[in-house]
């Protein structure tokens, strides 16, 4: 066996340890996040029936709900090794049964999105590269972000309107082998994106390489030099962030699944959660995170494969400075004109956004309405400005919760030696073991609907990816010269901290923030969307949606205006944040 070999095997082997305490950690959290859910489950399995408090008491002690949470846990946790997961309360049907029923649906769905964002972000990214900085570069990276910008619930409604409405070419719902092309489409496009975006970064950077102009001189052909030279070491960024992708397709297929009315693992969750159904909410959470930590196994061993030296992640190439201050000048405006349209909404004369006039349903825009009214007669114009107000105060708030969460973790992490810092990096990893929108969606359904608890819930799936950063950069601050010399003079650990530390990590926090505000606005209009965030009459964008998915056809504006505002803040926030990071 060779060197290669054998550090092989060893990467194999820690990481199918970590994999193992990261399953038990899944499990726990699901057990622990379940048992928070508001409510009583026999209460809501009897409500209908109108049962008496002693028939309730009854049924909590025939499911064991009235037994210490330890013993129920390792009950749970038992029956789970043995491949167990209890009995649905409302169907008493085996929850692992009702998994297999609705897994192949979004196995089917995931992998097709899968598939199809590959394909698509790789060959945007690839013409990209090879068109640096004309036209086609410009045009196919646009279409990258864009569909990154656009959230799949408004992409698939426009999907279903286009192709099967208007043209008839795909069915709008399962039923037919040919319904998964058009969901599989949409949540493919919106995780290529990524994909686009680093395979010319990386394409890019390889190319910039001495042996690849070694190989020209040699007089080897540009698809030689790309096969046997290029594309293998573009490939392991890309294998990675492709990894990174699937954990965003199971989330969406919660959102795909009920814009489609497809069955799946998504929709069965949320019905778990709405019936307080625990083993079902329980087993759904655990298969999805289970397989999502599975498969990124499977990813981190192939980069492995890849490159046995387990090189880093390429950085993207920078543009030219002068053509970067005009675009974030330009940028910076938008977003200062949208802040205060959003911010002085309340100000502007606008008619009520609650005010409701049934003689006036879905009135398509005029003079009195510019942007049409909604079914309930309600101006877009008033709902909008308002509703976008809810939106991103919820999205700048989860983004504020997770940079002050997650930084003040990363610090500690960084700075504490031996079990304490692991301790947090284990905490990180749990976390990334959920899908983000899944995450999101079990804390929000904890904590109950409404727009506080939407932005703790946003903001708790993001705080991970701020303490791995913050934890990086303090680790790499700590060993810089510049430290070294403050402890020389007697500087106390504190204010090496304070300002030598922090100050130095703020700009790359504060840039990443504000890139994944774009992402935070996406995950408030989603959890909007499904009946978790704002409640009636209340405006929010993602509500707004909901509320006008049905008049796609007859009253496209009830839908276009709010998805196109989604649309357009994400992509204006998107490219402030990759300006700064730049």
């Amino acid at each position: 066996m060779n060197q290669s070999s054998g550090s092989y095997l060893v990467l194999l082997r820690r990481r199918l340890l970590v994999a193992v305490l990261t399953l038990l950690g899944v499990a726990t959290v699901v057990f622990s996040l379940v048992r928070l859910l508001p409510g009583d489950p026999a209460a809501t399995m009897l409500a209908q029936a109108g049962a008496a408090p002693e028939s309730i008491a009854a049924l909590r002690a025939e499911l064991g709900l009235d037994r210490p949470l330890l013993v129920q846990y390792g009950d749970w946790l038992g029956g789970v090794a043995r491949g167990d997961l209890g009995r649905s309360l409302l169907t008493d049907r085996p929850v692992l049964e009702l998994i297999g029923e609705q897994w192949r649906a979004t196995a089917l769905l995931a992998s097709f999105s899968f598939a199809w964002a590959v394909a698509l972000g790789v060959s945007l990214g690839a013409i990209a590269a090879y068109s640096r900085r004309r036209w086609l570069d410009w045009l196919t990276t646009g279409a990258a972000v864009t569909g990154t910008a656009v959230p799949v619930f408004w992409s698939g409604l426009l999907m279903i309107w286009l192709l099967s409405v208007v043209l008839g070419w795909l069915p709008p719902a399962s039923g037919s082998p040919l319904s998964v092309i058009l969901p599989g489409l949409v949540l493919g496009h919106a995780a290529a994106g990524p994909i686009a975006r680093l395979t010319r970064a990386s394409l890019l950077e390889v190319l910039s390489q001495p042996y690849i102009a070694a190989a020209h001189a040699k007089g080897l052909s540009e698809r030689a030099v790309l096969w046997q030279h290029a594309a293998r070491n573009a490939a392991i960024p890309v294998v990675t962030v492709a990894g990174l992708q699937l954990g965003f397709l199971l989330g969406g297929a919660v959102v795909t699944e009920t814009v489609f009315n497809r069955p799946g693992l998504g929709r069965l969750l949320v019905d778990g959660i709405l019936w307080r159904d625990l083993p079902l909410v329980q087993g759904v959470a655990l298969a999805i995170a289970f397989t999502y930590v599975l498969l990124n196994l499977v990813v981190d061993l192939l980069v492995g494969w890849l490159d046995p030296r387990r090189v880093a992640m390429m950085a993207a190439v920078q543009g030219t400075r002068p053509r970067f201050r005009r675009r974030t000048l330009v940028l910076l405006a938008c977003s200062l004109v949208l802040l205060a349209i959003v911010l002085l909404a309340p100000l502007l004369p606008t008619q009520a956004p609650n005010s409701t006039d049934l003689s006036k349903q879905l009135d398509p825009p005029s003079s009195l309405h510019p942007l049409g009214t909604d079914f309930y007669g309600r101006d877009m114009v008033s709902r909008l400005l308002h509703g976008g107000r809810a939106t991103l105060a919820v999205a700048a708030a989860a983004v504020v919760f997770a940079v002050v969460l997650g930084g003040i973790a990363g610090l500690l992490a960084g700075s504490m030696q031996g079990w304490p810092g692991q301790f947090w990096v284990g905490a990180f990893d749990l976390m990334l073991a959920f899908p983000t929108l899944l995450l999101a969606l079990l804390v929000v359904a904890v904590l109950g609907p409404g727009l506080p608890a939407l932005a703790v819930a946003v903001g708790v799936a993001s705080v991970p990816g701020y303490g791995r950063l913050v934890r990086a950069l303090t680790l790499s601050l700590q060993r810089s010269a510049f430290v070294d010399a403050a402890r020389a003079v007697g500087v106390g650990p504190l204010r090496i901290l304070t300002h030598h530390i922090i100050r130095n990590i703020i700009r790359p926090v504060l840039a990443l923030a504000t890139i994944d505000l774009g992402r935070a606005i996406i995950s408030v209009a989603a959890l909007g969307y499904l009946g978790l965030g704002a409640a009636p009459p209340q405006a929010e964008w993602g509500l707004m949606l909901y509320e006008g998915r049905g008049y796609i056809a007859s009253a496209p504006w009830a839908s276009f205006v709010p998805g196109l505002a989604i649309t357009l803040t994400v992509l204006i926030v998107t490219f402030l944040g990759d300006a700064l990071v730049e």
